[in-house]
């Protein structure tokens, strides 16, 4: 996993940095750190979603991807733990696909911790520095 956790951002919120030789590197790098925060090791991949996203803006498609994740875990009631993921830039959009890999929530069968709320813009963002990618992420926990 290539995340780190952030110290003393707020006290409702939990902060990471993801990074990533590539975009979709960076993007995957996200997705399992926000999963990693609720669920304490691996949840079976028994079921699969497939996500499309585009923004004329890479930081606005991160913001949208980790928003749609909370929402699948929100609505769908699952948590996932693989992605497959591929973010290309198409004229003026950023245009990602991917594909969630997880489970249904089980409390007798997953060790679930925090659950997450929302992404925040606090102290939002994403860069490239050389060749490396990386997100910092604050979620509303």
């Amino acid at each position: 996993m290539t995340f780190r956790y952030i110290e003393d951002v707020a006290l409702a919120d939990i902060a990471f940095e993801a990074t990533g030789i590539s975009l979709g590197e960076m993007f995957k790098s996200a997705a399992e750190a926000t999963f990693d925060i609720m669920v304490k090791g691996k949840v079976e991949k028994k079921e699969e979603r497939r996500i499309e996203l585009e923004s004329e803006k890479i930081d606005l498609l991160m913001f949208d991807w980790i928003d749609e994740l909370i929402f699948l875990k929100d609505t769908e009631h699952l948590v996932f733990t693989d992605f497959d993921v591929d973010v290309t830039k198409d004229g003026d959009k950023y245009r990602l696909h991917a594909k969630a890999y997880g489970d249904n929530i089980d409390y007798g069968k997953y060790d679930l911790m925090t659950d997450v709320k929302a992404i925040t813009m606090h102290l939002f963002e994403v860069k490239k520095e050389g060749n490396r990618w990386t997100a910092r992420i604050v979620l509303d926990i």
